[in-house]
């Protein structure tokens, strides 16, 4: 191993730091806390802009901290969009419009979903960005676990193993925003918080067993010139990375199976045929201004199938769906409110 990379820590000696620095913030924070730091509560927040729309803040140890993980530093930070070079093509991102929209399509159909909306925030690309689907969102979380669950593991062939010293160049990288102190010594532009949003809650496990945020970034930004993350760099170690991973239940406590998984990879399949229901759901969402035969050349020329009929090709199981909705009613929608703490009129993002 290069004598600079095992100098460097390992993941579980960041983790120890990283919650040494949250002890501290918390002693040094004598006023009352607007955020509980109670694990699996939700905080109501809303956004200016947002009409009052509620969102469900997670809690965590480090409600106020935002972090992100890579199991490999790259020079170029970059959302799923922009990463592979036919990534800012047009067609590249038509289709993956088009995609995302049959995928929004079936997910409006779950009853749970909409009875949430009733009530919730529900950002729809941010929920297709966790199951695949390339967005202009770049992943955080204010959980230093889930961050470090992303940084020692690879994902191979549907599943996260851990990895050892010879993967990549055996350096991964924590991402960690500035302590609470610092921020409120020199306050963030709003262009931070214009670009930083929650996910939070949502009916879907994965964004919310991630303690789900997002960073929002165009075409040529770069995560890296973000001025209000620094970097942590930590040499692979694979008993360290297993004792992350064992920690999360081997994947299923950040990254567990569901049924909205097996529809986002039917439909990011190259040969799922879509609908042109979804091809209007598109025009619509994004403001697509192009006709039914300039849609078509472009599906043509990629190889991308399509019906005209007014359905999808997939949808949830039907038995799903009713056990889903039952067990809502029985025990999700008041486990739910019973984990979401008093509304404190401060609480602004």
């Amino acid at each position: 191993m290069d004598e600079n990379v095992s100098s460097l820590p390992t993941i579980v000696d960041v983790v120890e730091s990283l919650s040494k620095m949250e002890v501290d913030e918390s002693i040094r924070n004598v006023g009352p806390s607007v955020f509980s730091m109670d694990v699996d509560t939700y905080n109501v927040v809303t956004r200016e802009e947002g009409k009052n729309i509620p969102m469900l803040f997670p809690n965590s140890t480090s409600s106020a901290t935002f972090y992100r993980g890579q199991n490999k530093f790259w020079n170029k930070c970059v959302p799923t969009l922009y990463r592979n070079n036919n990534a800012s093509s047009y067609d590249h991102k038509l289709i993956n419009q088009i995609k995302m929209a049959e995928f929004f399509s079936v997910v409006l159909s779950h009853p749970v979903v909409m009875d949430f909306t009733n009530n919730f925030y529900l950002d729809l690309t941010a929920i297709a960005q966790h199951y695949g689907f390339s967005t202009d969102y770049l992943d955080i979380t204010n959980n230093k676990w889930v961050a470090a669950f992303f940084a020692c593991t690879q994902y191979v062939n549907g599943q996260y193993i851990p990895v050892d010293k010879d993967f990549g160049d055996g350096v991964g990288v924590m991402y960690a925003s500035f302590p609470p102190m610092l921020f409120r010594l020199a306050p963030p532009s709003r262009d931070f918080f214009n670009r930083l949003n929650v996910i939070g809650f949502q009916y879907f496990q994965r964004p919310s067993k991630q303690n789900s945020f997002f960073y929002k970034l165009g075409d040529g930004e770069n995560f890296n010139d973000v001025k209000w993350f620094y970097k942590i760099k930590f040499r692979h170690d694979i008993n360290a990375s297993k004792i992350i991973y064992n920690m999360s239940y081997k994947q299923q406590r950040f990254y567990p199976d569901d049924p909205t998984s097996v529809i986002a990879n039917a439909i990011l399949s190259e040969s799922y045929e879509i609908s042109w229901k979804s091809v209007d759901f598109a025009r619509n969402y994004w403001g697509i201004n192009l006709s039914d035969s300039e849609i078509e050349k472009v599906l043509l020329r990629n190889n991308i199938p399509w019906h005209k009929r007014n359905e999808t090709n997939i949808m949830y199981d039907s038995e799903q769906i009713k056990n889903d909705w039952d067990e809502w009613n029985r025990f999700g929608r008041n486990d739910l409110i019973r984990r979401i703490n008093p509304i404190i009129p401060v609480a602004s993002l």
